[in-house]
């Protein structure tokens, strides 16, 4: 693959010394893969590179002026993110985005990316060119598995729709892969033969939605200027990939929200921006469905044969709940939306447009009769005016007052209590690898991950403001075998 270097040749990294005084000192540095990491695939090609893209980078930290900021951001990552760590992130993730997805200094580029313009590039013989261009083109994303062959897995890419034949290396997570699984990872290779190069973070069918919304909202507010740097159209979304890494490293180890913000790296010049989803994981848009009512009179009776619909005598209106398996004290019965009449018209509101256009099928299906569909008008919350300062305090002042009386303030601490206690000690949680609480807690790593979930919920309620109720998680700790929390 590339010529060997002698000692008193200029070292490859382009710091302008003999080799022998320069990356030829290090002689405890070994370029062969040891025996158990060998695949006999191009595999082994690509981890072989990526060992030479690792020396390029302590070259560029050792003697470059923009070493000090790879240096830094290198360790402010390891502090933050543990890679290699049991209560951490796999370190093939960290050590690709390091190499391949971090840009810094004046150009922007990447280690790989100036690797590329090294003396040393023009050294490598084929496949080696391609192999390190295939390197510092890849990025982490979302994809559905689509089908599982002996030789090779298919999968979707979620963000944009392409597929990827990818070849099977008898990996662990290779032979536990289930159909619709969604899973964030890197391939190496293109698009007809691809090989995984970073364990994945595995997920159920039911967060598509969700990940596929927040993979096309990272190319969305990817904006056309990186700090002065161009990005093609074709490049947008591997480069919002790219940017994003740290975002989900954070996301993985449960540091966010389960409904996270999309954060861009710092060095894309673009605002803040939060997807903002329902429980369905749909898109926030508030929508209005209107409808002409033919026959007012047969229209309760339709209405009330459909079992998802309560009628609220004190207000007037239907009220759209979610079927529910089962039935829970809070949290399951959930609102999907509500229905009143306005003269001669049935409105429906509701939070999404997905759930909007469910609205329409089932009411024009089951009383088209009596109902006919006529418009609907939706509203992003990012439309809306934001409320003054005395609208808010007005809003606080109606949550206080509603929080302080006792009645409600205990049944809320109640119902919350038991919600923990009883329903979310058992619900398969996306950051404990799709464990309920009580299956993650038989191992010291689950410990850990569950111990650092319930240390956010304490952190969330000291937040909170001090009429509202809180709640003891101690309780949920004994209850899982963990220790009281420290004071």
């Amino acid at each position: 693959m590339g010529e060997k270097i002698g000692r008193n040749e200029p070292c490859p990294c382009g710091s302008g010394k003999k080799y022998k005084k320069c990356c030829g000192q290090n002689e405890s540095i070994d370029f062969s893969l040891p025996e158990d990491m060998l695949t006999g695939t191009p595999l082994d090609d690509y981890l072989f590179l990526h060992q030479g893209v690792a020396l390029y980078a302590e070259t560029i930290a050792r003697f470059e002026k923009e070493g000090k900021e790879l240096r830094k951001a290198e360790s402010e990552y390891k502090k933050k993110f543990k890679p290699g760590k049991d209560e951490g992130i796999p370190l093939s993730l960290f050590m690709s985005w390091l190499h391949f997805d971090f840009r810094f200094g004046e150009t922007l580029e990447t280690v790989c990316e100036r690797f590329i313009k090294s003396p040393y590039y023009t050294k490598l013989k084929e496949p080696g060119p391609t192999h390190l261009k295939h390197l510092s083109d890849s990025y982490c994303t979302f994809y559905e598995i689509l089908d599982i062959q002996k030789d090779r897995i298919s999968f979707d890419e979620l963000g944009t729709g392409q597929k990827w034949q990818v070849f099977r290396v008898n990996e662990p997570f290779e032979r536990e892969a289930i159909m619709g699984d969604i899973w964030y990872l890197r391939f190496i290779g293109s698009h007809a033969g691809a090989y995984i190069y970073t364990p994945p973070f595995i997920y159920p069918q039911e967060t598509k939605v969700f990940f596929t919304k927040a993979a096309k909202q990272q190319k969305s507010i990817i904006l056309n200027e990186c700090s002065g740097k161009k990005i093609a159209e074709k490049d947008l979304f591997r480069e919002s990939c790219k940017a994003t890494v740290p975002f989900w490293m954070d996301f993985f180890l449960g540091n966010l929200d389960e409904i996270p913000p999309v954060n861009l790296e710092t060095k894309i010049d673009s605002p803040e921006k939060l997807i903002l989803c329902n429980t369905d994981r749909e898109l926030m848009s508030f929508s209005k469905i209107f409808f002409r009512v033919k026959e007012r009179k047969g229209l309760r009776h339709k209405l009330s044969l459909l079992k998802e619909f309560d009628y609220d005598e004190k207000h007037k209106e239907w009220i759209w709940f979610k079927e529910e398996k089962r039935k829970a004290k809070i949290f399951n019965r959930t609102i999907l939306g509500n229905l009143y009449l306005k003269g001669d018209r049935l409105v429906g509101e509701t939070n999404s447009i997905e759930r909007a256009a469910r609205l329409v099928t089932k009411l024009t299906q089951e009383s088209g009769d009596v109902l006919s569909y006529e418009k609907m008008e939706s509203v992003s919350p990012d439309s809306l005016p934001k409320p003054t300062t005395e609208e808010m305090k007005k809003f606080e002042e109606k949550q206080k007052e509603l929080y302080m009386n006792p009645e409600i303030r205990k049944k809320i601490k109640e119902d919350i209590e038991d919600y923990y206690l009883k329903e979310w000690i058992r619900k398969k949680i996306p950051v404990l690898n799709n464990q309920t609480p009580i299956e993650a807690v038989k191992t010291e790593d689950g410990k850990r991950k569950v111990k650092r979930l319930l240390d956010n919920f304490d952190s969330l309620q000291e937040n909170m403001p001090p009429y509202k109720p809180k709640i003891n998680f101690d309780r949920l700790r004994k209850k899982l075998g963990l220790l009281p929390k420290a004071n």
